[in-house]
């Protein structure tokens, strides 16, 4: 979606594709570095805590991008999204593989992985027809509101063991 918002952001807040380059270098910088301290943190905190926790985040982040009256709020919001969303794999990939026997570990991953390449088919298309209709701001909203439900469903429902944990722990 973010592509496209940056499209129609360009003329609100007067900026170029230098400033953009800069806040998309940023970001991934920012969230990949994070990525890092996800494989230490595993072993002392529950994903569903870092799953559910990012999801409420990222989808509080976005939503508030939408509410920037400035581009330095945008760029902040945005950067924040992106960190907090950046567990998503990581961590989500480990607790898909806690729960699965050793052989259905493939496929529950891969599933995981197609259902987030089919959001990035739907939400451009989608996207695009709420931008042009309802403008920027809520486009974002529609992906930040549901995130928020998403992560706090995450911290009601999702459960691990914890025994690889315990193992990891145990290894060094």
């Amino acid at each position: 979606l973010l592509p496209l918002v940056f499209i129609a952001i360009t003329p609100v807040f007067g900026i170029g594709v230098g400033e953009i380059g800069l806040l998309i270098a940023a970001g991934n910088v920012l969230a990949g570095a994070v990525q890092l301290a996800y494989a230490p943190l595993q072993r002392v905190m529950s994903r569903r805590a870092i799953l559910g926790a990012g999801g409420i985040v990222f989808g509080a982040a976005m939503t508030v991008t939408g509410l920037a009256t400035s581009w330095a709020a945008f760029s902040a919001a945005t950067i924040a999204a992106r960190v907090a969303g950046s567990p998503q794999h990581p961590v989500g990939n480990a607790l898909i593989a806690e729960q699965r026997v050793e052989r259905a570990r493939p496929a529950a991953i891969a599933v995981h992985i197609a259902g987030g390449n089919l959001g990035t088919v739907a939400v451009p298309l989608v996207g695009a027809w709420v931008i042009a209709s309802f403008g920027w701001p809520v486009a974002v909203a529609a992906v930040g509101i549901p995130a928020v439900v998403v992560g706090a469903l995450i911290l009601v429902v999702v459960r691990e063991s914890g025994v690889d944990r315990a193992a990891a722990l145990a290894h060094g």
